[in-house]
């Protein structure tokens, strides 16, 4: 559960953000990558969080 706050309540407030402006402000395919696997192991992670906690 506290992986689950920690998310919410504090990576997915600024993160989504930093990737949008990391994305433009780069033209290196490295960093775009980066950026976009940073944001889709955020989501990933909070769903797999949210399934987890409602198996138990």
């Amino acid at each position: 559960m506290e992986n689950q706050k920690i998310l919410e309540e504090h990576l997915l407030v600024w993160v989504p953000q930093f990737v949008a402006v990391l994305k433009e402000a780069t033209s290196h395919s490295l960093y775009k990558g980066i950026a976009f696997i940073l944001g889709q192991f955020l989501k990933t992670d909070l769903l797999m969080s949210d399934e987890i906690l409602a198996a138990l």
